[in-house]
């Protein structure tokens, strides 16, 4: 049976190494004239003749493996805290029964939140009839979303004379989170002075806004509340559990700066205070401003899971540093919250500080 194909030989370029195949030529003349003269021996002479035809063989067995080669990307996770390692790494499968020993691989690592890149050249062999997991171990220093491109990959033959260029189109990506700092006591109660009995009138006539649990009827719940579908497939009747939006609710607005090191002291802030309002049951709504539009966008916080969907959210929204009138703004927008706890950079010192609208 034969082996599965991994890569279309078609789209795979093949360059020549000119230089060291008339380097190779020029000195095997040399060496050949040398030796026939010292031994005048005709044997030896066909036999460095034979030797003529080793790139031939070394380029055809570079053709012959191309098919059974394949080249994945990998990401030991999907969520890591700024500090600590993340193992991004190539795993190898080769199915033929040779091997080349030098091929490399283009690496492009980009966060996307700052736009920051990087390019890399990850050299690794291919050994023969085996599987190979080459991990790269990196250390996070800064949050954002670390996305790791697999551009290409040059496989060489044994000898050298010729590499292969295999288009890979690969990426992994890897949300790094930052690192939970405890609150002090005034930081606390800066927090807390937070909590509002903020109501979103954005939806009219419904007190309600946030669905967070599904549950059996007890009677007294609302009829609007049941959840027919659910209920007709398990036979039940099930109600949505609401949590209104005027009870204990913390709007939280960032602004972030232009210097990446108070970027990074804002999204740690702002992650110790979300951690902090979950601990005291307490719902946040996380707003910021888009990169690309100046559009408002949020994220509803009540759960751990959460968390993460805010920052992939944020991360990829990209950084915006632009001066905004919050209240102007979150009025214009006809968000109505009677306060908001805004974290940003002030005279040098990253702080929270409460806006009373």
């Amino acid at each position: 049976m034969k082996n599965k194909t991994y890569n279309d030989i078609s789209k795979i370029k093949v360059r020549l190494n000119v230089l060291r195949l008339v380097a190779f030529f020029i000195a095997y003349g040399i060496f050949g004239v040398a030796f026939f003269s010292f031994t005048r021996s005709y044997t030896c002479f066909l036999f460095m003749a034979i030797f003529l035809i080793l790139p031939i063989i070394s380029i055809m067995m570079l053709r012959y493996m191309l098919p059974y080669i394949e080249i994945m990307l990998f990401a030991s996770e999907n969520q890591t805290h700024v500090g600590s390692d993340i193992g991004i790494g190539i795993i190898v499968k080769n199915r033929s029964i040779l091997t080349s020993l030098n091929c490399k691989c283009s690496l492009n690592i980009r966060n996307v939140f700052y736009g920051e890149e990087i390019s890399q050249i990850f050299t690794i062999p291919l050994v023969a009839a085996s599987d190979n997991k080459n991990p790269l171990y990196c250390k996070v220093t800064n949050c954002g979303i670390v996305e790791t491109r697999l551009e290409k990959c040059e496989i060489y033959d044994l000898m050298g004379f010729v590499k292969a260029i295999v288009p890979l189109e690969q990426a992994v990506s890897v949300c790094v989170l930052p690192v939970y700092e405890n609150l002090d006591d005034i930081q606390k109660l800066g927090v807390l002075s937070g909590f509002t009995d903020n109501e979103d009138d954005s939806q009219k006539g419904n007190e309600y806004s946030d669905t967070s649990n599904i549950r059996e009827y007890i009677p007294g719940d609302r009829i609007k509340d049941i959840h027919w579908k659910l209920s007709a497939k398990r036979d039940i009747l099930l109600v949505r559990e609401h949590i209104k939006s005027c009870e204990n609710q913390l709007v939280l607005w960032i602004d972030f700066s232009p210097r990446k090191k108070f970027c990074e002291q804002i999204l740690t802030l702002t992650y110790s205070i979300i951690q902090y309002c979950l601990k005291e049951n307490t719902l946040v709504r996380l707003m910021w401003m888009e990169a690309s539009d100046g559009q408002i966008n949020e994220k509803i916080i009540n759960c751990d899971r959460d968390v993460i969907d805010a920052f992939e959210k944020l991360f990829n929204s990209g950084k915006s540093t632009s001066a905004v009138d919050l209240r102007s703004m979150l009025l214009m927008n006809n968000y109505n919250y009677n306060k908001i706890l805004r974290v940003g950079s002030d005279d040098g010192a990253v702080t929270f500080t409460t806006y009373e609208i």
